[in-house]
């Protein structure tokens, strides 16, 4: 009988654990968001996923400093061309996962992205609502979030950085349209 009190303690405090690792991550991604509105590309590249961010600097001739470059001038493009995120939402998780052998916890947030841009011909706003999802990933016990943007990298690929991503790995579904 004290092994099986024993036993549903242990399940309430792991669900209590998942609990509270989602709803930091959902923090974490929120604040994200406030740097994306503000076009912060340099922080974006600051909270990528490191092994990510490597295989990403790694495929440029440049390195680290070739992807922070590439960065900055994205954010200064965006900025020219009169791009503006409305919003950025995240919304609550959909699924959460040990993964690297149980040293990281791998998070799972649907996004919606509300964008306005000028069409430079005609002078009309077009606006572009876009539903995609990030992976938050942080070490098991802290609250340091890195991020993949969900809808840029397939699971093979994901898999190649982060070895044992579950088969059943919950992908929301990614969607695009123009709004009225």
């Amino acid at each position: 009988m004290v092994m099986i009190k024993i036993f549903f303690c242990m399940l309430m405090f792991a669900g209590l654990s998942l609990a509270q690792d989602a709803a930091s991550a959902q923090k974490a991604a929120r604040e994200l968001s406030g740097a994306v509105k503000t076009g912060d590309m340099m922080w974006m590249v600051e909270k990528m996923y490191p092994a990510l961010k490597n295989k990403l600097a790694h495929n440029l001739n440049g390195g680290m400093k070739e992807l922070e470059d590439t960065y900055r001038k994205m954010g200064e493009t965006i900025k020219q061309q009169g791009i503006k995120l409305e919003a950025f939402d995240v919304m609550s998780p959909v699924g959460e996962y040990s993964v690297k052998g149980n040293t990281e916890k791998l998070v799972v947030l649907p996004t919606r992205t509300v964008v306005s841009v000028k069409n430079p011909q005609t002078g009309q706003t077009v606006r572009v609502e876009k539903k995609g999802f990030l992976y938050a990933i942080a070490k098991i016990g802290t609250d340091a979030w890195s991020f993949i943007d969900g809808t840029t990298i397939n699971l093979n690929d994901l898999r190649n950085l982060i070895y044992d991503v579950p088969l059943n790995i919950v992908q929301p579904p990614v969607s695009q349209k123009i709004l009225p």
